[in-house]
């Protein structure tokens, strides 16, 4: 009787394992605008040459292509930055263009669309609004509007992306993309635009990353510190507004010294329980986990702080998940900090946008600081792969043998009597090895096993 029961264990035993996996990105189109040969102030023929590239155009004017700083049209961008070459884009009065990028949707990746965005010199900035196309559907099936841009030679990247882990509806269709002036109807409102991009990325890895570098911090202004972060994307409530700091420059070169490497020229500081955070554009998925770390140390001449960690769901600053680490109190001494989440264990955020928050969870004095840098974000597990359960019976003992576990998860074995209904049991558990074999006592009633890994 006992054999007979130990075949019917082996029949319908199932092993779900987190397995890792890695990132992969792939840019599958840019545009920045180079190349079309436009004259200087010559307009005629920009819908064409747009048409000819690809484009299908909406435009008022058609005159969205312009060239940035000859002729007549010099003021319209002074200075040029390199990065935008010779000529770029501008959308005005409710104009639009979209392309096919002749690009099949896959299940197994997250598609990014990005470009940037600013205004000209001699006019007002406006809205922009970013659209993921399916079968050349021109309402799209995601997008996000973007507030026009105020200030000259401010030039930010607008970004959205898809996963269809979260809606799968749009798998196995060509991918399209549209930029649109969600405001119209004004000529006197421009939205600049060029350098866009579209990638795709396989679901694990890093997802973002912060090192505060090329913010153009002088040394000792702190003045435009949040506006400089909040037009990267960051959102920021601090006291003093002076998260930015250079590292070792001018007056505050006794802030680190030495400087390591690995801070670059730019690091943030908080204090007074002062925070920040941002929404990553990564919609969290069903079991997968998910990794949140930075680099946590204190200025040289200030008492250090403590640093909370949290993930955060569709911008909901609270958070669901968190960890504090207490303040690092030895100049010289820089420390990771680490949380992470397993949506596997909780599957109440899938679906979300996944964010990030960093807080001064100890507050109230500017006399303590917490050095922060090299903010990165991953995904270090992910997915479902069935793998083997050996159930033995030998010499009067029943085990239960689980291969190819997960090192980096806890996993446990799980019985029920009976399959309808079900009733799943904690049994035992073990982590950190890939193979392990469990006895079971004789006078265990369960019939069926599994292991969950979390």
């Amino acid at each position: 009787m006992r054999t007979k029961w130990i075949m019917s264990l082996i029949a319908v035993s199932v092993l779900v394992l987190v397995a890792p996996t890695h990132a992969d990105t792939t840019v599958i189109f840019t545009e920045d605008f180079e190349g079309y040969g436009v004259a200087d102030g010559d307009f005629s023929a920009n819908t064409t040459i747009l048409t000819n590239g690809g484009w299908t155009v909406a435009d008022p004017d058609g005159n969205l292509l312009n060239p940035a700083d000859t002729g007549p049209t010099a003021d319209w961008l002074n200075p040029v930055p390199a990065e935008l070459g010779t000529t770029f884009l501008g959308l005005n009065k409710g104009g639009w263009f979209w392309r096919d990028l002749g690009v099949t949707i896959e299940g197994n990746k997250v598609y990014t669309f990005s470009v940037t965005h600013f205004k000209r010199d001699d006019t007002a900035g406006d809205a922009v609004q970013l659209r993921l196309l399916a079968d050349s559907a021109t309402g799209g099936f995601t997008n996000l509007t973007f507030a026009a841009v105020t200030n000259n030679d401010t030039y930010v990247t607008r970004t959205i992306s898809y996963d269809p882990r979260a809606d799968p509806s749009q798998v196995g269709k060509s991918l399209g993309i549209l930029l649109f002036d969600s405001n119209g109807g004004n000529s006197g409102n421009v939205a600049g635009l060029d350098n866009i991009s579209v990638s795709a990325t396989a679901h694990t890895g890093v997802v973002f990353t912060e090192d505060f570098e090329g913010y153009g911090i002088a040394d000792g202004a702190f003045a435009g510190n949040t506006t400089i972060l909040a037009n990267r994307g960051w959102t920021v409530a601090d006291p003093d507004g002076n998260l930015l700091n250079p590292a070792d420059t001018g007056s505050t070169t006794n802030w680190l010294n030495p400087v390591p490497a690995e801070l670059g020229t730019t690091f943030a500081t908080l204090s007074k329980g002062g925070w920040f955070w941002r929404d990553l554009g990564v919609t969290i998925a069903a079991d997968t986990v998910y990794e949140f770390s930075l680099t946590h140390f204190k200025r040289d001449d200030q008492d250090g702080d403590a640093v909370q960690l949290r993930f955060l769901a569709d911008s909901v600053t609270g958070g669901f998940h968190s960890d504090t680490f207490s303040a690092v109190t030895n100049n010289g001494t820089y420390v990771t900090r680490t949380i992470t989440w397993n949506s596997g264990a909780d599957d109440s955020q899938n679906g979300n946008s996944l964010g990030i928050l960093i807080f001064d969870s100890n507050g109230g004095t500017s006399a303590n600081q917490a050095g922060i840098d090299n903010i990165s974000v991953s995904i270090i597990e992910e997915g479902l792969l069935s793998a083997q359960l050996i159930i033995d019976y030998d010499a009067g003992q029943l085990s239960v043998t689980a291969t190819n576990m997960a090192t980096g998860a806890t996993n446990t074995l799980q019985g029920t009597e009976s399959l309808v209904p079900v009733n799943w049991v904690d049994l035992n558990s073990t982590s950190g090895v890939k193979q392990v074999t469990w006895p079971i006592d004789e006078s265990d009633t369960n019939r069926f096993f599994r292991v969950r890994s979390i």
